[in-house]
């Protein structure tokens, strides 16, 4: 029961990597994407690094 579990789960994910990546391949030359994806990446990193910081 558990294996077909995370075969589901792996087949959903699969199918979530192929969409992103078929998004990629048309919309790959659009810069807006590449600086949303370049902000978003900062936004993470700064988030992650203030509530590190908080703890010392």
């Amino acid at each position: 029961m558990k294996t077909a579990l995370v075969l589901g789960i792996m087949e959903t994910v699969d199918k979530w990597g192929e969409s992103i990546q078929e998004f990629l391949r048309q919309h790959g030359r659009n810069p807006i994407l590449w600086m949303a994806f370049f902000g978003i990446g900062l936004l993470i990193f700064f988030s992650t690094y203030n509530a590190l910081q908080k703890e010392k």
